[in-house]
Order: structure tokens, then C-alpha cells, then sequence
């Protein structure tokens, strides 16, 4: 039983001194060649990253945040089955199951659009599963705020897994309970959410294609089904990058975890 009910030191500021962080015009020159490189037959532009985003990544850097901070620009985007993207070399397309029940009205058509802005990113692997006690990695910044919500009953602890653990809980707690936490006590000025699977199939085919090689599933930000379920996915063993199902919005599961993004909405000059 967790019995850590202090709130957690590491999410404590310290200032940084001579903290690097990239320019904006670094980052507007990195999208541009990226967006160019994947999605070379779209007439896309890309605004410059507001200053909250910069704000944020220092309140990361000066409470010891790491691995959260992968900047990058989405613009708005409707994908479909049979577009461009999906042909590039070693991309990896979300399942026929997918489409179909979109076509069908059981998702959301929104499931496939890119929602434009700057994100901050999670870069960390989702693990292999261990029996429940997978981590991302020793220093994993989520960890004490997992073991801090447990030990006060705001989430329910999940007899297969750690008290520390990304693992065993539901989108419901992730998103009424987790990410509201962490914005809080990380100092985010953008909007933190689940990451959707959209987002995590094209960003895995973009930069990260580990993302899909790991055996553990993720919860993503999808509502379907109405709002009572989340997608979740991602598995190696049911299609990696592309591999997509759903289950209802309170369960949890010893191997579905999550990954969380900082959003920037903007609009393109």
C-alpha cells in the first residue's frame, strides 16, 4: 500500500540558470522542413509558437521534468484512408478497423484530423510489459504524482501494478484526475490532454517509430461511442503504430498506460 501522501518535492520549482531553449525561429524552420517532408502536396503554413510554450518548457526544466519536451508544429489536417501520408516509405497506416467504423458512424470522423497548434511532447517509449511493473523509465516524472494520487485516494490502486505506475487507470481518472494534477503542479500554461491516437500513429511514423515496437498499449484521447469509450492502442502484438480498439471510459488494465501532450492551439499566419 502507497503511504506517500506528501505532495510530491520533484514537482517543487528551482530556477535554472543559462537554460538553452530553442528559438522560435529554430522551431518554425524545423516544422517547415518536416511538414515539407512528409506532407509535401499540402499548402500549409506554420505561425510562430507562442510564448507560453517557451514559459513551459523552463517551469519544466526548473522542476526537473524530463523527457517531456519534444516540440513540434500539427496543422489541422483531415486524413483519410487512402492519403498521401500513408504512402511514404516505412509508414505504418491505422488498421482497416479503423476506417470502418468511422465509416460507420461508431467514431467520430474527427478521430482522423490533426488539430492544428504547437505541442510540447511526451518522447518517452511506452515499455515492454513487465507483468504490470513496465515503467518509462527510473526517472519517469509521472511517478510521483501516480504514487502521491494513489496514497490520497483520488485514484483507485490497481492490484497489478505498482503504486507508481503510468499503468492501471482508467481515461476517466486520466482525465478528470491525472493530467489536471500535473498541469497544476507542473506549471503547463497550454492545454495538457491524453494524447489522441491520430497524433501518436503519425508523430510514431514521423519521428518515432519505437513508439509501435513495445508489447503495452496506451489510453488515448478519443471519445467514442458517445463519450463512454476511449481508443486505446498501440500495442506491438495488435498492429503497433496502427493497431487501434476501444474500451469503456473506468476500466483499467495492467497493461494500457498513457502518454500526455501540452497543446498550443494558434493560427496560421
Amino acid at each position: 500500500m502507497p503511504t506517500n501522501t506528501e505532495v510530491p518535492t520533484f514537482y517543487i520549482r528551482s530556477p535554472v540558470e543559462n537554460l538553452a531553449l530553442p528559438s522560435s525561429g529554430q522551431l518554425v524552420t524545423t516544422a517547415i522542413k518536416e511538414l515539407k517532408l512528409h506532407f509535401a502536396r499540402e499548402e500549409l503554413k506554420v505561425p510562430e509558437p507562442p510564448q507560453d510554450l517557451f514559459e513551459t518548457l523552463r517551469s519544466f526544466a526548473e522542476r526537473g521534468i524530463k523527457g517531456f519536451d519534444e516540440v513540434y508544429y500539427q496543422p489541422c489536417l483531415q486524413l483519410t484512408e487512402n492519403h498521401e501520408f500513408w504512402k511514404g516509405r516505412g509508414v505504418v497506416k491505422p488498421q482497416s478497423f479503423f476506417w470502418r467504423q468511422i465509416e460507420d458512424r461508431y467514431f467520430s470522423p474527427e478521430a482522423a484530423i490533426l488539430q492544428e497548434g504547437w505541442y510540447i511532447g511526451d518522447s518517452r517509449v511506452k515499455p515492454m510489459y513487465n507483468n504490470g511493473k513496465q515503467r518509462y523509465g527510473k526517472d519517469d516524472y509521472l511517478e510521483p504524482l501516480m504514487e502521491y494520487l494513489r496514497a490520497s485516494d483520488r485514484i483507485r490502486i490497481c492490484p497489478w501494478t505498482p503504486h507508481y505506475s503510468r499503468a492501471g487507470v482508467s481515461p476517466k481518472e486520466i482525465e478528470e484526475v491525472i493530467l489536471p494534477e500535473f498541469a497544476k503542479m507542473s506549471g503547463a500554461k497550454g492545454n495538457v490532454r491524453n494524447r489522441r491516437f491520430m497524433e501518436f500513429n503519425v508523430r510514431g511514423n514521423i519521428r518515432h517509430p519505437e513508439y509501435g515496437q513495445t508489447d503495452t498499449w496506451e489510453w488515448f484521447g478519443d471519445p467514442v461511442f458517445g463519450g463512454a469509450y476511449r481508443l486505446r492502442g498501440g500495442g506491438s502484438n495488435i498492429g503497433g503504430l496502427g493497431g487501434v480498439g476501444n474500451d469503456a471510459v473506468d476500466h483499467y488494465r495492467g497493461r494500457t498506460s498513457f502518454s500526455p501532450v501540452v497543446e498550443f492551439p494558434s493560427k496560421p499566419r
